[in-house]
């Protein structure tokens, strides 16, 4: 026994989903998806709006193509409609391995009225993180007696990082040194 659907099926090519990737603050990088209409019969699309921010980086991304409501496309995908998404980031937005939102197509697919892109990108930017982080406790340490800790430095962000100087603040006694500075003053 084999069927088919009978009425408008919406479908996005290549994927449901948009990865911009990392983008530096500045530029901006331009992507696109289909909407296609596999079903038997013509898919009315009733417009595409952004939604479910999921991390304010979404502020940056914009629907370049827009739809007008009753926006038709018949049936059997002889026809599509590609739809352009601009990400412009002009500033740093935190480091988020997530989604930044969803782009959200309403239409009359009986099953999928609400059909759903998922948006992916980041600022382009270094991150530095220390480990350990912020506070060492050297634990009680005796006249004469020397107490090491290591540190690491580690870039998690998506562009080279430069660390040019390692300081130690509020040492005016002298009791803290960088046993090796690895090049750096």
């Amino acid at each position: 026994v084999q069927g088919s659907e009978i009425g408008p099926e919406i479908s996005f090519h290549p994927t449901s989903v948009i990865d911009f990737g990392a983008v530096a603050i500045g530029n901006e990088k331009l992507m696109s998806f289909i909407i296609r209409n596999d079903g038997s019969t013509p898919l009315v699309l009733d417009g595409l709006k952004k939604v479910n921010e999921q991390s304010p980086a979404w502020a940056a991304v914009e629907i370049v193509t827009q739809v007008a409501p009753g926006t038709a496309l018949p049936a059997e995908g002889n026809d599509t409609l590609e739809i352009q998404v601009r990400f412009k980031p002009t500033q740093s937005y935190a480091i988020t391995y997530g989604p930044l939102g969803y782009i959200e197509v309403n239409s009359n697919d009986g099953d999928e009225s609400q059909a759903y892109v998922t948006v992916f990108g980041q600022v382009a930017s270094a991150k530095l993180q220390l480990t350990p982080p912020d506070i060492v406790d050297f634990g009680v340490i005796g006249p004469g007696m020397v107490s090491e800790r290591t540190f690491t430095f580690t870039n998690v962000g998506t562009v080279d990082l430069n660390v040019e100087y390692v300081k130690i603040g509020q040492n005016a006694s002298g009791e803290f040194s960088i046993k090796n500075d690895a090049g750096l003053a």
